[in-house]
């Protein structure tokens, strides 16, 4: 029996496999600690880029090349997302656009699974509906409001958005949309009064 279990161990194919075995776990190892290393770096460079987000002077083309040098889209998505609230504080808000947009191709791109994925691409799509609002920019919001999940509180933005370009007829209907998915009675009362009523 131990001499079958020798043989066995001295089989070539066996030992190569053995052998493979060795180097994928090798492998593995060292992509994990490289992983590890590479999240390491962009933390630290998370914060230092947050304290020059926070530092008014800071020039904005700065930060946006710095931003780029994100490559895990956790991270861009912060930097990102804190790039573009500045810019809209500074009344910036065509780069604002810009960088929900190259957000929003990002995250479709990304390894996310498909729930985290919707959340953040609902998000990120109601932030750049709303610039268009404010741009008054009805056909690039459009492109987004197609885009949308059909739940409630994205029947309201879609309201609010046909509202404000006095598409009167297609925002009551998204009202109504999201009307028949709301259960809490404040909530009803405040959609009910944005409704656009006939004065015939």
């Amino acid at each position: 029996m131990i001499d079958r279990i020798l043989n066995f161990f001295k089989n070539k194919y066996f030992l190569i496999a053995l052998a493979l075995l060795v180097v994928f776990i090798a492998i593995y190892q060292f992509l994990d600690y490289q992983n590890k290393l590479k999240n390491d770096d962009e933390f630290k460079k998370l914060i230092s880029f947050n304290e020059k987000v926070i530092i008014e002077e800071t020039d904005f083309n700065e930060l946006m090349e710095e931003s780029d040098k994100f490559t895990i889209f956790g991270y861009k998505l912060i930097v990102k997302s804190l790039l573009a609230q500045k810019a809209i504080e500074n009344k910036n808000l065509i780069s604002a656009r810009n960088i929900y947009n190259q957000l929003y191709i990002d995250g479709m791109n990304s390894n996310l699974g498909r729930d985290s994925r919707s959340i953040i691409n609902s998000e990120i799509i109601e932030n750049i509906i709303r610039i268009n609002i404010q741009l008054d920019d009805f056909e690039e919001g459009k492109k987004f409001i197609n885009s949308l999940e059909q739940n409630q509180r994205n029947h309201e933005l879609e309201g609010d958005f046909y509202k404000y370009f006095k598409k009167f007829d297609e925002a009551n209907n998204s009202y109504d949309k999201a009307l028949e998915e709301e259960t809490d009675e404040g909530k009803i009362n405040f959609i009910r009064l944005k409704k656009v009523y006939s004065n015939d």
